[in-house]
């Protein structure tokens, strides 16, 4: 079910890219019974995720890297840094595709603050294998 839903989201924002603004509406919005955390939510999930197969991971972090660039860096700042992190962990024993691992790096290293603690932390070394 968990597959499912993640493909369908992620299928429903590569349709539209633009569709994306309606989860920031969910993330930012006033009133009590609309706003849900869903940046926590798929760090959480990341974090805490430990299929074998990959699928669910690749899907979460795609779907995490657009809403975070949406969402923007000033307000998800501590989740973004903690994604960002997540993926710089995946060198030591890598847990998602390569193709979803570069599709949220990049996403995220076009906001300059996560491309200094990138450079900082010695993110590069991750290319040298």
């Amino acid at each position: 079910m968990v597959n499912y839903a993640l493909m369908l989201i992620d299928g429903i924002l590569e349709d539209s890219r633009s569709r994306i603004q309606y989860l920031v509406n969910i993330q930012r919005s006033h009133k009590k019974e609309k706003k849900e955390d869903l940046i926590g939510v798929l760090n959480s999930f990341l974090w805490q995720n430990n299929q074998a197969e990959t699928i669910q991971r690749d899907l979460a972090s795609h779907i995490l890297a657009m809403l975070i660039e949406a969402h923007e860096y000033k307000n998800c700042h501590i989740e973004a840094k903690q994604f960002m992190n997540w993926l710089i962990e995946q060198k030591q024993n890598p847990t998602v595709n390569i193709n979803a691992y570069t599709f949220a790096l990049m996403y995220l290293l076009k906001t300059n603050e996560l491309a200094k603690d990138f450079v900082e932390q010695g993110g590069f070394e991750l290319f040298h294998r």
